[in-house]
């Protein structure tokens, strides 16, 4: 997970936006998204959160 640490903020230094799926912007085990933009970023989080929750509906 400390791999994000870096790549993290060379992305939020390039005026992109990091975080994990649960949103939150520290470096944690588990999927991570990176965006050029925060208005990407929203949205792909969006995206990719409702995904994982449909998906887990169904059970």
């Amino acid at each position: 997970m400390w791999d994000y640490a870096a790549t993290s903020l060379i992305v939020e230094e390039a005026g992109g936006r990091y975080s994990g799926l649960d949103g939150q912007t520290r470096p944690a085990p588990g999927p991570a998204l990176f965006a050029r933009s925060g208005r990407m970023h929203a949205a792909a989080l969006e995206v990719l959160t409702a995904g994982a929750h449909s998906s887990t509906e169904g059970r």
